[in-house]
C-alpha cells in the first residue's frame, strides 16, 4: 500500500542507474533545488536522515555552543538525539493538552537558548518570535500551514526548519533528510558538515560526519514531490472527514487538532479518550475489529530508558504532566507506518463508527 510507487518514482531512480553515479551527484542537486522551492526556503541540503539533520543544524546555526536546549517532553527520540551526543543539557518543555505541541514559552528566561519546536503530527505549533537560534522539527509536517492566511508552511520561522523522508511521511523519499534555511553561510557549512567537513568531491577540509546523501533517495523524493500535493489534500480530507464523524461523542473524546489560523497535513490523527477507558484494551478491540490504531509513543521523551540512564530525567518531571497524560489517554487511529492518505472515505466512515461503540461500550455511555 505505501509507498506509492509511480511511473515517476521508476523513471528518475532508471535515470540515476544509467548514468552510474549513486551516492551525491546531479540527481542529489536536482532534488535539493526542487525541495527548497517546494517550501518556500533559499536553500536545502539533503543528507542521511531526519535525526541527522536536527544534529547538524545545531551545529551550523551555532546552537551547539549553548549548554542548554529547550526540547518538548512529547516527541520522537530523534528531535533530541543529536543534543545528547553534543552533551547539551535539557530543559523540557510540557505539551498543550488541546495540541500536543508546547505553546507556552515563558519559563525560558535567556532568549539565546536554542529551541527545537516540533510540529506534532503535522499540527504546527507556534514559534516564538523572541529568540535567536529556533529549529523547526518538520518531520511530520510537509505541507503543513502555520498560516492558513498569508499560506506560510511550517519551516519558515526559524533559523532552520529539519524535514524526514522516511517512508512513513507524506513526503518520503525511503529514508533521508533535509535541512532548509535562508542563510547561505548556515547553508554552506550544512554541505560541508554532512560530506565529512568536505564537499562531493573532497573530504579533507575540515571535520565532519559521514551524513552524506545518495541519488537513489534523491531520485524518489524528486517523484514524491511530483505527487505530494495529491498526498497531502488527501490526508487532510480523511482528518476532516474522522472529526466530522465522531461529533456526536465530542463530549465524551477530543481529537487533537491544529490551532485556528494553521492547517495541519493530516499525517496522524490522534484522539483523548475518556480516562476509564483502557487505551491498550481500546487499541486491541480497534485492531481486531480491522480497525488501524495504535499508541505512537508510551511515555514522555524523558522518560526514555536511554535519557534517564544519561542523566537527562533531572529537573524534568514537572514539565511531562500533559504530555504523560495526552500519552496515557489517547489513541492513534492509522498506523504508525502508513499516512492517512493511504485509506478512503469509506474507510473513515467505518473507523469513527467502530471508535463510537467501543467507546460508548468501554466507558458505559449509551448517548
Amino acid at each position: 500500500m505505501w509507498p506509492e510507487l509511480t511511473r515517476d518514482h521508476y523513471r528518475l531512480v532508471d535515470d540515476v542507474l544509467r548514468v552510474g553515479r549513486l551516492t551525491d551527484g546531479p540527481m542529489v542537486e536536482r532534488f535539493e533545488e526542487a525541495f527548497a522551492e517546494k517550501v518556500g526556503a533559499r536553500h536545502a541540503v539533503m543528507c542521511s536522515s531526519g535525526t541527522a539533520a536536527i544534529h547538524a543544524a545545531l551545529i551550523a546555526s551555532g546552537a551547539d555552543m549553548s549548554p542548554m536546549v529547550h526540547v518538548p517532553s512529547f516527541t520522537f527520540s530523534g528531535t533530541a538525539l543529536g543534543a545528547v551526543h553534543l552533551g547539551m543539557q535539557f530543559d523540557w518543555m510540557d505539551a498543550d493538552l488541546e495540541t500536543g505541541n508546547v505553546t507556552d514559552f515563558s519559563s525560558i528566561a535567556d532568549d539565546a537558548d536554542p529551541i527545537i519546536i516540533v510540529h506534532l503530527h503535522g499540527n504546527p505549533a507556534p514559534v516564538p518570535a523572541t529568540h535567536q537560534f529556533i529549529i523547526e522539527d518538520c518531520a511530520q509536517s510537509f505541507g503543513s500551514l502555520a498560516s492558513v492566511a498569508e499560506n506560510e508552511w511550517t519551516g519558515r520561522q526559524g533559523v532552520v526548519a529539519c524535514w524526514s523522508l522516511n517512508e512513513t511521511k507524506i513526503m518520503w523519499a525511503g529514508e533521508g533528510g533535509v535541512i532548509t534555511c535562508d542563510g547561505d553561510g548556515i547553508a554552506a557549512d550544512l554541505r560541508s558538515l554532512v560530506r565529512f567537513g568536505g564537499s562531493a568531491d573532497r573530504t579533507d577540509d575540515a571535520l565532519g560526519y559521514n551524513w552524506k546523501p545518495d541519488e537513489v533517495r534523491a531520485a524518489l523524493g524528486l517523484a514524491s514531490l511530483l505527487h505530494v500535493d495529491r498526498w497531502v489534500d488527501t490526508a487532510r480530507r480523511n482528518a476532516a472527514a474522522l472529526s466530522e464523524h465522531l461529533r456526536p461523542i465530542r463530549e465524551a473524546i477530543r481529537p487533537l487538532l491544529p490551532t485556528p489560523g494553521t492547517a495541519g497535513n493530516g499525517h496522524k490523527y490522534r484522539v483523548m479518550v475518556p480516562e476509564k477507558i483502557d487505551v491498550d484494551e481500546l487499541v486491541e478491540l480497534l485492531n481486531a475489529a480491522d480497525v488501524p490504531a495504535c499508541r505512537w509513543q508510551t511515555r514522555p521523551l524523558p522518560a526514555h530508558p536511554g535519557f534517564g540512564a544519561s542523566g537527562y530525567w533531572e529537573r524534568s518531571e514537572k514539565n511531562i504532566r500533559y504530555a504523560r497524560f495526552i500519552l496515557d489517554h489517547s489513541v492513534i487511529l492509522g498506523t504508525e507506518s502508513l499516512p492517512l492518505q493511504m485509506f478512503d472515505e469509506a474507510a473513515m466512515t467505518r473507523w469513527a463508527e467502530v471508535f463510537i461503540d467501543l467507546v460508548q461500550q468501554l466507558s458505559g455511555a449509551t448517548t
